[in-house]
């Protein structure tokens, strides 16, 4: 966990003990998590897959300190537009940008306004304000 791995770091380097706050978000399509593609070509057979359907987004936030981590988990469904096919192959630059999220503003004004976004909560607009204000008051 990222956030464990964020603690050891402190021990190790002997600095102040403050909570490590950790983040992390998975995209799920049926029961395939998509990772970060390792070349365009993958990249493309991923915005393939996720083509006009319906997949999932996890974000987890963990909070660490000493022995005591708390984790809060959201869930969203995301509708993909319907892609159409390329006439060629994406260069190296262009599946980077197809593959980077949006800033987050712009991702949760779509979300707001785009019918097939269902959320559980504000954070799964891309923002972790939500979760990460949730865990600071269990501290």
């Amino acid at each position: 966990m990222k956030a464990e791995a964020g603690w050891e770091s402190v021990l190790q380097r002997r600095l102040r003990q403050f909570p490590v706050l950790a983040a992390d978000t998975v995209v799920c399509v049926d029961d395939i998590i998509l990772g970060k593609p390792p070349d365009p070509a993958h990249a493309a057979k991923m915005l393939r897959l996720l083509s006009g359907r319906e997949h999932r987004v996890l974000t987890a936030v963990a909070l660490k300190l000493a022995d005591r981590v708390e984790l809060v988990v959201s869930e969203s469904r995301v509708r993909f537009a319907e892609l159409s096919r390329p006439t060629s192959k994406p260069t190296s630059r262009a599946a980077k940008r197809a593959t980077r999220p949006a800033p987050t503003r712009s991702r949760a004004a779509r979300a707001r306004s785009s019918p097939s976004f269902t959320a559980a909560t504000p954070a799964s607009w891309g923002c972790r304000s939500h979760e990460t204000t949730q865990l600071l008051r269990k501290f």
